[in-house]
């Protein structure tokens, strides 16, 4: 949203009972707070899934406070920043094999790379990695091999237009008679309920050594069997996959296109990064939340891309551009450099979004890994990134041509 725009939405200050999205006045704890009761309007029911012929709600879907407590108890620690850290070693698997990728594909062969794609075929198999330990396989394969990325795009879509209009979703996804749309994501849903049972088996090569989310929850059912059981454990799988893969990648996209776009603020980040971090391996978490002019570039990608708002709430958007009445450009300028300690794009509160460690902690290793290994332009300076704000921002494009980086900046 540009400045005027953002002022002219300031000027709506007053939290209504429904449809009004708020800004300067009011502030993210009357929403957001740990102790606040709000209830999730049933914009979120459409985004259950069907397990077993049955509406099954997540943690996501779930409107009833108590009733996500109660699902997030048992979960919550395993989505903390240690636990999240415990898998990095996976991480550096899949940045290494983008970056073999990268280089035997582009580097190599001279060929433009379709940057921004890339960074979803990364997304969405370290995400499957990660979650059950088993890669999607869309790095090797070098495109969306089964539809389920553009299948994803079109089911935000669908969240999109069913959250206005609720009722739709019964007639439409979750018609007991005739399925009439939108494209599910069934084969995501296959995968998880085939590896609960290839672990549960014994069958699926586990390495103990190498934590994944879906051991986690598996142990979750031993600690909390009264609250979970395998059904319940494929929600939990299906709300990572679903959430953890495109918002991450849409960020990845925007960070690189904005700061190539901006030849004194990407000089700035590649000298930073290049004096730092060596370009023979994944850069490690702890080395890449040293840096800090990494870490406020993170954080102002995240503060200008964000979802669209609720029902009733704050759309982090607007919020992220609000200023005085006043304040001239270069006031707004020099405030937009200090937001690295105001964030609210991943919510807050009792349902802050718990994958937030694991999208921060790919964020951070993905940015340095890439910019110290290869040196990264835009094809054509004058490309506009294509963007869409339908409940999620989404993001597509960015054309690069690559090439090792053989010297220090």
């Amino acid at each position: 949203m540009d400045k005027p725009v953002a002022l002219v939405a300031s000027r709506f200050r007053r939290l209504r009972s429904a449809g009004q999205k708020t800004s300067r006045e009011a502030r993210p704890s009357l929403i957001y707070g740990t102790q606040i009761k709000w209830k999730k309007s049933d914009f979120y029911k459409n985004s259950s899934t069907i397990i077993d012929g049955k509406i099954t709600y997540h943690m996501f879907s779930e409107t009833d406070n108590a009733e996500h407590a109660r699902l997030k108890r048992p979960v919550v620690r395993h989505h903390a920043m240690s636990s999240v850290l415990t898998m990095e070693p996976l991480m550096d698997k899949s940045i290494a094999e983008l970056c073999d990728h990268l280089e035997r594909r582009f580097v190599d062969t001279g060929k433009p790379c379709l940057f921004g794609d890339w960074l979803s075929y990364y997304a969405w198999d370290l995400v499957g990695l990660v979650t059950f330990g088993k890669k999607f396989g869309y790095m090797d394969k070098g495109r969306d091999f089964d539809g389920t990325l553009a299948i994803g795009d079109q089911t935000i879509d669908y969240f999109s237009m069913c959250g206005q209009m609720p009722w739709m979703d019964h007639l439409l996804d979750k018609n007991p008679l005739y399925h009439l749309g939108p494209p599910n994501l069934s084969k995501v849903t296959r995968i998880a309920i085939e590896s609960l049972t290839a672990r549960l088996k014994g069958e699926d090569g586990f390495d103990p050594e190498k934590p994944d989310f879906l051991q986690y929850f598996i142990e979750s059912r031993e600690t909390h069997p009264e609250i979970v059981d395998n059904g319940t454990i494929i929600g939990y799988l299906l709300l990572n996959l679903l959430a953890g893969a495109d918002t991450t990648a849409t960020t990845m996209r925007a960070l690189f296109y904005h700061c190539l776009k901006n030849p004194r603020i990407w000089e700035r980040l590649e000298s930073e990064i290049v004096a730092n971090i060596p370009g023979d391996e994944p850069a490690p978490h702890a080395a890449a939340r040293a840096l800090p002019y990494l870490e406020a570039v993170c954080r102002e990608t995240l503060r200008s891309v964000v979802p669209a708002g609720s029902l009733v709430g704050m759309n982090p958007y607007v919020l992220g551009r609000n200023g005085s009445d006043s304040e001239d450009d270069e006031a707004y300028k020099l405030r937009m450099r200090q937001w690295n300690a105001a964030d609210i794009v991943f919510g807050g509160g009792s349902r802050i979004c718990l994958g937030r460690n694991l999208s921060m902690v790919e964020l951070y290793k993905i940015v340095p890994s890439l910019v110290s290994r290869f040196e990264i332009q835009l094809m054509d300076t004058e490309e506009k990134l294509w963007t869409s704000s339908r409940w999620f921002y989404r993001t597509q494009g960015i054309t690069c041509p690559l090439s090792r980086r053989t010297h220090k900046v």
